[in-house]
Protein backbone atom coordinates (compact mmCIF):
# COMPACT_ATOMS: atom_id res chain seq x y z
CA UNK A 1 0.00 0.00 0.00
CA UNK A 2 2.71 2.53 0.93
CA UNK A 3 4.01 1.68 -2.71
CA UNK A 4 0.84 2.61 -4.15
CA UNK A 5 0.54 5.49 -2.45
CA UNK A 6 3.69 6.44 -3.27
CA UNK A 7 3.62 6.17 -6.61
CA UNK A 8 -0.10 8.07 -6.42
CA UNK A 9 1.84 10.84 -4.66
CA UNK A 10 4.77 10.56 -7.97
CA UNK A 11 2.23 10.95 -10.73
CA UNK A 12 0.37 13.43 -8.51
CA UNK A 13 3.78 15.48 -8.35
CA UNK A 14 4.02 14.69 -12.09
CA UNK A 15 0.45 15.80 -13.26
CA UNK A 16 1.41 19.26 -10.88
CA UNK A 17 5.03 19.65 -12.50
CA UNK A 18 3.26 18.90 -16.23
CA UNK A 19 0.46 21.62 -15.20
CA UNK A 20 3.06 24.30 -14.15
CA UNK A 21 4.81 23.90 -17.20
CA UNK A 22 1.79 24.09 -19.69
CA UNK A 23 0.72 27.02 -17.54
CA UNK A 24 4.20 28.49 -17.99
CA UNK A 25 4.43 27.47 -21.93
CA UNK A 26 0.38 29.07 -22.17
CA UNK A 27 2.39 32.34 -20.27
CA UNK A 28 4.84 32.26 -23.15
CA UNK A 29 2.50 32.06 -25.85
CA UNK A 30 -0.11 34.64 -24.59
CA UNK A 31 3.45 37.07 -24.88
CA UNK A 32 4.35 36.31 -27.86
CA UNK A 33 1.00 36.94 -29.87
CA UNK A 34 -0.23 40.49 -31.05
CA UNK A 35 -2.35 42.88 -29.63
CA UNK A 36 -5.73 41.86 -31.68
CA UNK A 37 -5.22 38.32 -29.85
CA UNK A 38 -4.72 39.13 -26.42
CA UNK A 39 -8.43 39.49 -25.67
CA UNK A 40 -9.15 35.48 -27.46
CA UNK A 41 -6.46 34.36 -25.79
CA UNK A 42 -7.19 35.65 -22.52
CA UNK A 43 -10.47 34.16 -22.46
CA UNK A 44 -9.23 30.95 -23.67
CA UNK A 45 -6.31 31.62 -20.60
CA UNK A 46 -9.13 32.24 -18.27
CA UNK A 47 -10.87 28.79 -19.47
CA UNK A 48 -7.43 26.91 -19.32
CA UNK A 49 -6.98 28.49 -15.69
CA UNK A 50 -10.71 27.43 -14.88
CA UNK A 51 -10.11 23.79 -16.08
CA UNK A 52 -6.27 24.06 -14.32
CA UNK A 53 -7.95 24.80 -10.80
CA UNK A 54 -10.85 22.31 -11.41
CA UNK A 55 -8.48 19.46 -12.04
CA UNK A 56 -6.39 21.25 -9.12
CA UNK A 57 -9.35 21.12 -6.60
CA UNK A 58 -10.32 17.82 -7.90
CA UNK A 59 -6.81 16.38 -7.63
CA UNK A 60 -6.49 18.15 -4.26
CA UNK A 61 -9.86 16.33 -3.17
CA UNK A 62 -8.33 13.02 -5.01
CA UNK A 63 -4.75 13.70 -2.25
CA UNK A 64 -7.27 13.50 0.23
CA UNK A 65 -9.15 10.77 -0.69
CA UNK A 66 -6.05 9.13 -0.48
CA UNK A 67 -4.79 10.38 2.93
CA UNK A 68 -8.08 8.98 3.95
CA UNK A 69 -8.03 5.53 2.44
CA UNK A 70 -4.29 5.84 3.63
CA UNK A 71 -5.71 6.05 7.11
CA UNK A 72 -7.55 3.67 6.19
CA UNK A 73 -5.26 1.23 5.40
CA UNK A 74 -3.17 1.86 8.59
CA UNK A 75 -5.85 1.38 10.53
CA UNK A 76 -6.75 -2.01 8.88
CA UNK A 77 -3.24 -2.56 8.87
CA UNK A 78 -3.49 -2.30 12.64
CA UNK A 79 -6.63 -4.66 13.07
CA UNK A 80 -4.89 -7.08 10.93
CA UNK A 81 -1.67 -7.17 13.20
CA UNK A 82 -3.76 -7.29 16.14
CA UNK A 83 -5.89 -10.26 14.27
CA UNK A 84 -2.82 -12.31 13.03
CA UNK A 85 -1.22 -11.63 16.63
CA UNK A 86 -5.05 -13.15 17.75
CA UNK A 87 -4.80 -15.73 15.48
CA UNK A 88 -1.08 -16.84 15.84
CA UNK A 89 -2.09 -17.10 19.71
CA UNK A 90 -4.89 -19.62 18.77
CA UNK A 91 -2.79 -21.32 16.16
CA UNK A 92 -0.51 -22.13 19.67
CA UNK A 93 -3.69 -23.96 21.16
CA UNK A 94 -4.42 -25.18 18.01
CA UNK A 95 -0.96 -26.93 17.05
CA UNK A 96 -2.24 -30.29 18.58
CA UNK A 97 -5.52 -30.82 16.87
CA UNK A 98 -3.22 -29.40 13.27
CA UNK A 99 -0.94 -31.93 13.76
CA UNK A 100 -3.47 -34.93 13.71
CA UNK A 101 -4.76 -33.59 11.02
CA UNK A 102 -1.44 -32.17 8.86
CA UNK A 103 -0.12 -35.82 9.30
CA UNK A 104 -3.56 -36.86 7.56
CA UNK A 105 -2.91 -33.89 4.94
CA UNK A 106 0.91 -34.02 4.32
CA UNK A 107 0.35 -37.23 3.53
CA UNK A 108 -2.15 -36.76 1.01
CA UNK A 109 -0.93 -33.59 -0.13
CA UNK A 110 2.42 -35.86 -0.57
CA UNK A 111 0.66 -38.53 -2.75
CA UNK A 112 -1.18 -35.46 -4.53
CA UNK A 113 2.15 -33.84 -5.53
CA UNK A 114 3.87 -36.68 -6.71
CA UNK A 115 1.03 -37.73 -8.86
CA UNK A 116 0.98 -34.34 -10.46
CA UNK A 117 5.00 -34.08 -10.83
CA UNK A 118 4.53 -37.83 -12.45
CA UNK A 119 1.86 -36.21 -14.73
CA UNK A 120 4.03 -32.81 -15.42
CA UNK A 121 6.66 -35.31 -16.09
CA UNK A 122 4.90 -37.71 -18.02
CA UNK A 123 3.52 -34.32 -20.07
CA UNK A 124 6.80 -32.76 -20.44
CA UNK A 125 8.07 -36.65 -21.44
CA UNK A 126 5.93 -36.54 -24.31
CA UNK A 127 6.58 -33.26 -25.42
CA UNK A 128 9.93 -34.10 -25.79
CA UNK A 129 9.69 -37.23 -27.01
CA UNK A 130 6.90 -35.53 -29.95
CA UNK A 131 10.05 -32.85 -30.27
CA UNK A 132 12.72 -35.56 -30.68
CA UNK A 133 10.18 -36.92 -33.20
CA UNK A 134 10.12 -34.08 -35.24
CA UNK A 135 14.07 -33.61 -34.13
CA UNK A 136 14.73 -37.15 -35.64
CA UNK A 137 12.61 -36.70 -38.64
CA UNK A 138 14.63 -33.78 -39.22
CA UNK A 139 17.16 -35.76 -39.04
CA UNK A 140 16.42 -38.90 -41.31
CA UNK A 141 16.03 -36.19 -43.79
CA UNK A 142 19.31 -34.81 -43.38
CA UNK A 143 20.38 -38.29 -43.22
CA UNK A 144 18.67 -39.35 -46.17
CA UNK A 145 20.83 -36.00 -48.10
CA UNK A 146 23.74 -36.72 -46.76
CA UNK A 147 23.83 -40.57 -47.57
CA UNK A 148 22.71 -39.51 -50.81
CA UNK A 149 25.98 -37.35 -50.76
CA UNK A 150 27.62 -40.26 -50.04
CA UNK A 151 26.51 -42.73 -52.14
CA UNK A 152 26.89 -40.06 -54.87
CA UNK A 153 30.21 -39.82 -53.40
CA UNK A 154 31.13 -43.97 -52.52
CA UNK A 155 31.85 -44.81 -56.16
CA UNK A 156 34.51 -42.12 -56.46
CA UNK A 157 36.41 -42.95 -53.56
CA UNK A 158 36.21 -46.97 -55.10
CA UNK A 159 36.78 -45.53 -58.71
CA UNK A 160 39.98 -43.96 -56.39
CA UNK A 161 40.49 -47.40 -54.67
CA UNK A 162 40.63 -48.79 -58.17
CA UNK A 163 42.89 -47.15 -59.80
CA UNK A 164 45.65 -47.16 -56.47
CA UNK A 165 45.83 -51.14 -57.31
CA UNK A 166 46.93 -50.08 -60.73
CA UNK A 167 48.68 -47.29 -59.78
CA UNK A 168 50.71 -49.88 -57.07
CA UNK A 169 50.99 -52.48 -59.48
CA UNK A 170 52.83 -50.55 -61.67
CA UNK A 171 55.61 -49.26 -59.60
CA UNK A 172 55.42 -53.26 -58.11
CA UNK A 173 56.05 -54.76 -61.66
CA UNK A 174 58.80 -52.14 -62.16
CA UNK A 175 60.42 -53.88 -59.06
CA UNK A 176 59.76 -56.61 -60.35
CA UNK A 177 61.48 -56.03 -63.42
CA UNK A 178 64.20 -54.60 -61.65
CA UNK A 179 64.89 -57.28 -59.44
CA UNK A 180 65.20 -59.58 -62.29
CA UNK A 181 67.44 -57.15 -64.13
CA UNK A 182 69.24 -57.48 -60.62
CA UNK A 183 69.35 -61.48 -59.93
CA UNK A 184 70.52 -61.64 -63.65
CA UNK A 185 72.98 -58.74 -62.95
CA UNK A 186 73.56 -59.54 -58.97
CA UNK A 187 75.72 -56.84 -58.64
CA UNK A 188 74.37 -56.14 -54.98
CA UNK A 189 71.89 -57.33 -52.96
CA UNK A 190 71.25 -54.64 -50.73
CA UNK A 191 69.49 -52.67 -53.82
CA UNK A 192 66.16 -54.97 -53.66
CA UNK A 193 65.98 -54.79 -50.49
CA UNK A 194 66.34 -50.99 -50.43
CA UNK A 195 63.54 -50.92 -53.20
CA UNK A 196 61.44 -53.45 -51.62
CA UNK A 197 61.33 -51.04 -48.34
CA UNK A 198 60.96 -48.09 -50.02
CA UNK A 199 58.13 -49.25 -52.19
CA UNK A 200 56.64 -50.94 -49.26
CA UNK A 201 56.75 -47.29 -47.42
CA UNK A 202 55.09 -45.91 -50.56
CA UNK A 203 52.11 -48.29 -50.33
CA UNK A 204 51.84 -47.28 -46.72
CA UNK A 205 51.67 -43.93 -47.45
CA UNK A 206 49.55 -44.29 -50.15
CA UNK A 207 47.01 -46.67 -48.06
CA UNK A 208 47.27 -43.58 -45.11
CA UNK A 209 46.48 -41.03 -47.83
CA UNK A 210 43.26 -42.99 -48.81
CA UNK A 211 42.11 -43.76 -45.93
CA UNK A 212 42.94 -39.98 -44.73
CA UNK A 213 41.24 -38.35 -47.57
CA UNK A 214 38.13 -41.24 -46.91
CA UNK A 215 37.43 -40.42 -43.44
CA UNK A 216 37.63 -36.49 -44.74
CA UNK A 217 35.15 -37.46 -47.35
CA UNK A 218 33.23 -38.89 -44.55
CA UNK A 219 33.34 -36.20 -41.67
CA UNK A 220 32.77 -33.41 -43.72
CA UNK A 221 28.77 -34.70 -44.29
CA UNK A 222 29.01 -35.56 -40.06
CA UNK A 223 30.55 -31.78 -39.61
CA UNK A 224 27.73 -30.13 -42.01
CA UNK A 225 25.11 -32.09 -39.95
CA UNK A 226 26.75 -31.07 -36.57
CA UNK A 227 26.63 -27.40 -38.00
CA UNK A 228 23.22 -27.90 -39.72
CA UNK A 229 21.61 -29.38 -35.93
CA UNK A 230 23.57 -26.65 -33.86
CA UNK A 231 22.06 -23.95 -36.32
CA UNK A 232 18.35 -25.29 -35.67
CA UNK A 233 18.88 -25.46 -31.80
CA UNK A 234 19.96 -22.01 -31.25
CA UNK A 235 17.21 -20.84 -33.96
CA UNK A 236 14.84 -22.82 -31.81
CA UNK A 237 16.04 -21.34 -28.62
CA UNK A 238 15.92 -17.89 -29.90
CA UNK A 239 13.25 -17.61 -31.78
CA UNK A 240 10.77 -18.09 -29.06
CA UNK A 241 12.38 -15.24 -27.23
CA UNK A 242 12.78 -12.61 -30.40
CA UNK A 243 9.11 -12.90 -31.09
CA UNK A 244 7.66 -10.98 -29.14
CA UNK A 245 9.99 -8.49 -29.38
CA UNK A 246 10.03 -8.29 -33.19
CA UNK A 247 5.97 -7.62 -32.98
CA UNK A 248 6.62 -5.46 -29.66
CA UNK A 249 8.96 -3.26 -32.43
CA UNK A 250 6.55 -4.34 -35.12
CA UNK A 251 3.63 -2.40 -33.16
CA UNK A 252 5.83 0.50 -32.56
CA UNK A 253 6.69 0.49 -35.87
CA UNK A 254 3.08 0.83 -37.16
CA UNK A 255 2.29 3.36 -34.69
CA UNK A 256 5.22 5.54 -35.40
CA UNK A 257 4.45 5.34 -39.13
CA UNK A 258 0.44 6.04 -38.35
CA UNK A 259 1.86 8.97 -36.53
CA UNK A 260 3.95 10.47 -39.13
CA UNK A 261 1.27 10.06 -41.90
CA UNK A 262 -1.43 11.70 -40.17
CA UNK A 263 1.32 14.71 -39.34
CA UNK A 264 2.92 14.22 -43.37
CA UNK A 265 -1.13 14.61 -44.95
CA UNK A 266 -1.69 17.48 -42.82
CA UNK A 267 1.40 19.32 -43.78
CA UNK A 268 0.99 18.17 -47.55
CA UNK A 269 -2.44 19.27 -47.16
CA UNK A 270 -1.38 23.17 -45.72
CA UNK A 271 1.23 23.22 -48.03
CA UNK A 272 -0.83 22.43 -51.45
CA UNK A 273 -2.77 25.34 -49.97
CA UNK A 274 0.14 27.95 -49.57
CA UNK A 275 1.58 26.49 -53.07
CA UNK A 276 -2.04 26.99 -54.64
CA UNK A 277 -2.28 30.39 -53.36
CA UNK A 278 1.66 31.51 -54.68
CA UNK A 279 0.66 29.84 -58.13
CA UNK A 280 -2.23 32.11 -58.67
CA UNK A 281 0.18 35.37 -57.19
CA UNK A 282 2.90 34.27 -59.38
CA UNK A 283 0.49 33.82 -62.70
CA UNK A 284 -0.97 37.10 -61.37
CA UNK A 285 1.96 38.90 -60.91
CA UNK A 286 3.36 37.20 -64.62
CA UNK A 287 -0.33 38.77 -66.01
CA UNK A 288 0.74 42.05 -64.36
CA UNK A 289 4.68 42.50 -65.73
CA UNK A 290 3.04 41.01 -69.41
CA UNK A 291 0.37 44.15 -69.58
CA UNK A 292 3.33 46.34 -68.93
CA UNK A 293 5.45 44.82 -71.09
CA UNK A 294 2.87 45.28 -73.72
CA UNK A 295 1.64 48.35 -73.19
CA UNK A 296 5.63 50.07 -72.53
CA UNK A 297 6.13 48.44 -76.22
CA UNK A 298 2.94 50.01 -78.14
CA UNK A 299 3.54 53.66 -76.09
CA UNK A 300 7.09 53.44 -77.71
CA UNK A 301 5.42 51.78 -81.34
CA UNK A 302 3.06 54.95 -80.92
CA UNK A 303 5.68 57.57 -80.42
CA UNK A 304 7.37 56.44 -82.98
CA UNK A 305 4.68 56.72 -85.12
CA UNK A 306 4.12 60.08 -83.93
CA UNK A 307 7.67 61.16 -84.32
CA UNK A 308 7.49 59.77 -88.11
CA UNK A 309 3.96 62.04 -88.76
CA UNK A 310 5.42 65.00 -87.37
CA UNK A 311 8.29 64.62 -90.13
CA UNK A 312 6.06 63.91 -92.91
CA UNK A 313 4.14 67.02 -92.04
CA UNK A 314 7.44 68.91 -91.49
CA UNK A 315 8.23 67.90 -95.28
CA UNK A 316 4.55 68.49 -96.20
CA UNK A 317 4.41 72.00 -94.89
CA UNK A 318 7.78 72.45 -96.42
CA UNK A 319 6.59 71.30 -99.71
CA UNK A 320 3.37 73.58 -99.50
CA UNK A 321 5.60 76.56 -98.93
CA UNK A 322 8.22 75.65 -102.13
CA UNK A 323 4.57 75.15 -103.98
CA UNK A 324 3.56 78.76 -103.05
CA UNK A 325 6.09 80.46 -103.83
CA UNK A 326 6.78 78.89 -106.84
CA UNK A 327 3.07 80.17 -107.92
CA UNK A 328 4.33 83.36 -106.69
CA UNK A 329 6.83 83.78 -109.62
CA UNK A 330 4.93 81.62 -112.00
CA UNK A 331 1.71 84.02 -112.06
CA UNK A 332 3.37 87.10 -114.28
CA UNK A 333 4.59 84.48 -116.73
CA UNK A 334 1.98 82.92 -117.30
CA UNK A 335 -0.70 86.01 -118.44
CA UNK A 336 1.64 86.75 -121.83
CA UNK A 337 1.89 83.76 -122.79
CA UNK A 338 -2.02 83.80 -122.56
CA UNK A 339 -1.92 86.96 -124.44
CA UNK A 340 0.16 85.94 -127.02
CA UNK A 341 -1.86 82.51 -127.91
CA UNK A 342 -5.12 84.90 -127.86
CA UNK A 343 -2.92 87.33 -130.37
CA UNK A 344 -2.11 84.24 -132.22
CA UNK A 345 -5.47 83.08 -132.44
CA UNK A 346 -6.62 86.85 -133.70
CA UNK A 347 -4.29 87.07 -136.59
CA UNK A 348 -4.97 83.37 -137.96
CA UNK A 349 -9.07 84.21 -138.03
CA UNK A 350 -7.71 87.08 -140.43
CA UNK A 351 -5.39 85.28 -142.72
CA UNK A 352 -8.14 82.98 -142.99
CA UNK A 353 -6.08 80.29 -142.18
CA UNK A 354 -8.50 78.18 -139.84
CA UNK A 355 -7.97 74.41 -141.09
CA UNK A 356 -4.93 72.73 -139.92
CA UNK A 357 -2.79 72.77 -143.17
CA UNK A 358 -3.08 76.23 -143.20
CA UNK A 359 -2.60 76.72 -139.91
CA UNK A 360 0.49 74.43 -139.75
CA UNK A 361 1.49 76.78 -143.07
CA UNK A 362 0.55 79.77 -141.29
CA UNK A 363 2.28 78.71 -138.19
CA UNK A 364 5.24 77.90 -139.99
CA UNK A 365 5.13 81.39 -141.53
CA UNK A 366 4.82 82.62 -138.71
CA UNK A 367 7.18 81.08 -137.13
CA UNK A 368 10.26 81.35 -140.01
CA UNK A 369 8.70 85.40 -140.80
CA UNK A 370 8.61 86.72 -136.93
CA UNK A 371 12.34 84.62 -136.03
CA UNK A 372 13.43 87.22 -133.46
CA UNK A 373 10.35 87.19 -131.31
CA UNK A 374 9.46 83.29 -132.01
CA UNK A 375 12.27 82.06 -130.67
CA UNK A 376 11.92 83.46 -127.74
CA UNK A 377 8.32 81.88 -127.71
CA UNK A 378 8.95 78.73 -127.96
CA UNK A 379 11.93 78.21 -125.72
CA UNK A 380 9.55 79.95 -123.11
CA UNK A 381 7.30 76.87 -124.32
CA UNK A 382 9.91 74.27 -123.72
CA UNK A 383 10.67 75.92 -120.71
CA UNK A 384 7.01 75.82 -119.14
CA UNK A 385 6.87 71.99 -120.48
CA UNK A 386 9.51 70.92 -118.86
CA UNK A 387 8.61 73.15 -115.32
CA UNK A 388 4.78 71.62 -115.75
CA UNK A 389 6.39 67.94 -116.09
CA UNK A 390 8.41 68.79 -113.08
CA UNK A 391 5.21 70.25 -111.46
CA UNK A 392 3.51 67.42 -112.36
CA UNK A 393 5.77 65.26 -110.99
CA UNK A 394 6.19 67.09 -107.92
CA UNK A 395 2.37 67.08 -106.92
CA UNK A 396 2.20 63.23 -108.59
CA UNK A 397 5.22 62.68 -105.26
CA UNK A 398 3.20 64.85 -102.96
CA UNK A 399 -0.18 62.77 -103.70
CA UNK A 400 1.96 60.16 -103.18
CA UNK A 401 2.81 61.34 -99.58
CA UNK A 402 -0.07 62.67 -98.84
CA UNK A 403 -1.63 59.12 -99.63
CA UNK A 404 1.12 57.84 -97.26
CA UNK A 405 0.01 60.62 -94.59
CA UNK A 406 -3.92 59.51 -94.96
CA UNK A 407 -2.62 56.33 -94.47
CA UNK A 408 -0.80 56.96 -91.81
CA UNK A 409 -3.33 58.97 -89.83
CA UNK A 410 -5.87 55.94 -90.23
CA UNK A 411 -2.69 53.87 -88.47
CA UNK A 412 -2.73 56.67 -86.60
CA UNK A 413 -6.09 56.36 -85.96
CA UNK A 414 -5.91 52.31 -85.35
CA UNK A 415 -3.01 52.93 -83.59
CA UNK A 416 -5.02 55.70 -81.02
CA UNK A 417 -8.32 53.01 -81.07
CA UNK A 418 -5.91 50.40 -79.88
CA UNK A 419 -4.25 52.42 -77.52
CA UNK A 420 -8.14 53.56 -75.95
CA UNK A 421 -8.74 49.57 -76.02
CA UNK A 422 -5.08 48.89 -74.30
CA UNK A 423 -6.09 51.48 -71.90
CA UNK A 424 -9.37 50.05 -71.03
CA UNK A 425 -7.84 46.57 -70.83
CA UNK A 426 -5.08 48.31 -68.29
CA UNK A 427 -8.37 49.88 -66.03
CA UNK A 428 -9.36 46.35 -66.12
CA UNK A 429 -6.45 44.47 -65.48
CA UNK A 430 -5.83 47.22 -62.62
CA UNK A 431 -9.07 46.20 -61.71
CA UNK A 432 -7.68 42.73 -61.38
CA UNK A 433 -5.02 43.31 -59.90
CA UNK A 434 -6.83 45.76 -57.12
CA UNK A 435 -9.21 42.29 -56.38
CA UNK A 436 -6.30 40.09 -56.89
CA UNK A 437 -4.69 42.16 -54.31
CA UNK A 438 -7.48 42.67 -52.16
CA UNK A 439 -8.27 38.25 -52.69
CA UNK A 440 -4.69 38.12 -51.42
CA UNK A 441 -5.07 40.25 -48.33
CA UNK A 442 -8.50 38.23 -47.86
CA UNK A 443 -6.41 35.16 -48.16
CA UNK A 444 -4.02 36.03 -46.23
CA UNK A 445 -6.01 37.77 -43.24
CA UNK A 446 -8.18 34.52 -43.78
CA UNK A 447 -5.21 32.04 -43.96
CA UNK A 448 -3.75 33.42 -40.48
CA UNK A 449 -7.28 33.99 -38.99
CA UNK A 450 -7.14 29.74 -40.02
CA UNK A 451 -3.78 29.74 -38.84
CA UNK A 452 -4.95 31.26 -35.38
CA UNK A 453 -7.97 28.97 -35.49
CA UNK A 454 -5.61 26.49 -35.92
CA UNK A 455 -3.39 27.68 -32.75
CA UNK A 456 -6.40 28.03 -30.89
CA UNK A 457 -7.64 24.23 -32.07
CA UNK A 458 -4.27 22.86 -31.37
CA UNK A 459 -4.28 24.57 -28.18
CA UNK A 460 -7.91 23.18 -27.27
CA UNK A 461 -7.11 19.81 -28.42
CA UNK A 462 -4.06 19.70 -26.36
CA UNK A 463 -6.01 21.14 -23.52
CA UNK A 464 -8.71 18.30 -24.18
CA UNK A 465 -6.03 15.66 -24.46
CA UNK A 466 -4.08 17.05 -21.42
CA UNK A 467 -8.12 16.94 -19.55
CA UNK A 468 -8.48 13.22 -21.10
CA UNK A 469 -5.21 12.37 -19.98
CA UNK A 470 -5.90 13.76 -16.58
CA UNK A 471 -9.65 12.07 -16.47
CA UNK A 472 -8.12 9.20 -17.63
CA UNK A 473 -5.42 9.17 -14.77
CA UNK A 474 -8.28 9.76 -12.41
CA UNK A 475 -10.15 7.12 -13.84
CA UNK A 476 -7.22 5.51 -13.09
CA UNK A 477 -6.78 6.43 -9.58
CA UNK A 478 -10.85 5.40 -9.01
CA UNK A 479 -10.28 2.15 -10.58
CA UNK A 480 -6.85 1.83 -8.14
CA UNK A 481 -9.15 2.89 -5.16
CA UNK A 482 -11.91 0.28 -6.43
CA UNK A 483 -9.26 -2.18 -6.44
CA UNK A 484 -7.96 -1.07 -3.32
CA UNK A 485 -11.40 -1.61 -2.30
CA UNK A 486 -11.42 -4.48 -3.68
CA UNK A 487 -8.70 -6.05 -1.77
CA UNK A 488 -9.47 -3.90 1.44
CA UNK A 489 -13.05 -6.16 0.96
CA UNK A 490 -11.42 -9.16 0.19
CA UNK A 491 -9.01 -9.09 2.97
CA UNK A 492 -12.06 -8.56 5.24
CA UNK A 493 -13.88 -11.48 3.94
CA UNK A 494 -10.34 -13.53 4.34
CA UNK A 495 -10.05 -12.15 7.64
CA UNK A 496 -13.96 -13.17 8.72
CA UNK A 497 -13.38 -16.37 7.12
CA UNK A 498 -10.72 -16.91 9.10
CA UNK A 499 -12.37 -15.57 12.04
CA UNK A 500 -15.03 -18.26 11.54
CA UNK A 501 -12.65 -20.56 11.05
CA UNK A 502 -10.75 -19.55 14.24
CA UNK A 503 -14.67 -20.07 16.09
CA UNK A 504 -14.96 -23.26 14.47
CA UNK A 505 -11.95 -24.19 15.88
CA UNK A 506 -12.36 -23.05 19.15
CA UNK A 507 -16.06 -24.87 18.85
CA UNK A 508 -13.76 -28.10 18.18
CA UNK A 509 -11.33 -27.60 20.29
CA UNK A 510 -13.67 -27.16 22.80
CA UNK A 511 -15.75 -30.55 21.87
CA UNK A 512 -12.49 -32.17 21.90
CA UNK A 513 -11.69 -31.09 25.47
CA UNK A 514 -15.26 -31.88 26.47
CA UNK A 515 -13.88 -35.27 24.75
CA UNK A 516 -10.99 -35.52 26.72
CA UNK A 517 -12.68 -34.64 29.79
CA UNK A 518 -15.48 -37.38 29.10
CA UNK A 519 -12.47 -39.76 28.30
CA UNK A 520 -10.74 -38.29 31.44
CA UNK A 521 -13.64 -39.28 33.83
CA UNK A 522 -13.97 -42.55 31.74
CA UNK A 523 -10.33 -43.21 32.47
CA UNK A 524 -10.53 -42.71 36.06
CA UNK A 525 -13.80 -44.40 36.27
CA UNK A 526 -12.22 -47.36 34.49
CA UNK A 527 -9.02 -46.99 36.37
CA UNK A 528 -11.23 -47.15 39.52
CA UNK A 529 -12.69 -50.35 38.20
CA UNK A 530 -9.75 -51.61 37.44
CA UNK A 531 -8.44 -50.95 41.05
CA UNK A 532 -11.63 -52.80 42.38
CA UNK A 533 -11.03 -55.47 39.87
CA UNK A 534 -6.99 -55.69 41.23
CA UNK A 535 -8.56 -56.00 44.78
CA UNK A 536 -10.60 -58.46 43.60
CA UNK A 537 -8.39 -60.46 41.75
CA UNK A 538 -5.60 -60.07 45.06
CA UNK A 539 -7.88 -61.07 47.32
CA UNK A 540 -8.63 -64.19 44.60
CA UNK A 541 -5.18 -64.76 44.46
CA UNK A 542 -4.46 -64.66 48.20
CA UNK A 543 -7.55 -66.73 49.01
CA UNK A 544 -6.48 -69.28 46.46
CA UNK A 545 -3.11 -69.24 47.48
CA UNK A 546 -4.73 -69.44 51.23
CA UNK A 547 -6.75 -72.28 49.89
CA UNK A 548 -3.99 -74.29 47.91
CA UNK A 549 -2.27 -75.92 50.72
CA UNK A 550 -5.78 -76.72 52.55
CA UNK A 551 -6.35 -78.27 49.49
CA UNK A 552 -3.31 -80.21 49.00
CA UNK A 553 -3.99 -81.37 52.35
CA UNK A 554 -7.27 -82.64 51.41
CA UNK A 555 -5.83 -84.44 48.55
CA UNK A 556 -3.31 -85.75 50.83
CA UNK A 557 -5.65 -87.35 53.02
CA UNK A 558 -7.74 -88.25 50.49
Amino acid sequence: MSRMQSELEGRLDNLLSRIAAETQEIKELEQQLTDGQILANEALQRELEEVISGLQEYLRGLREQAHCSQQQVHTLQAENLSLQLHLEEAQRHCTQLEDLARSHTQSMSVQQGELFALRMEVQALRERQVQSNRHQAQLEVELQQLREELNQKVPLGQEDVHRLPAQLSGPAEERQEDESRSEASRPNLTLPRCWHQCSGTIQQTRTTMAHKHSQEHMSRPQARLEARLEARLDRDQVEPFEEPEEEVQRSQSRHRLLQNSLLRSQSDAHQRSLGHLNRKLRQLSRSTHNIDQLTVEQLKFTIELLRALNQLLHTQESVDGDAHWDQDLRSPKAEPSEARRLKLDRVRSRTGTRTGTGAEDGGRWFVHAALSGGRCVCDHSEAEKKRLQLETRELRHTLRQHRSVMKLCDEVECVEKTLLKRRAELREADRKLLEAQSCIHTSRVQASEAQRDAAVLRLRGEGKQRARELQEEVEQLRRMRKEEGQMLRQVEEELRSREEELQQLDREIQTARDTLADLLSDCVEAQGHLDSLSTQVRSHLYLSQSLDPVLMEMGRRG
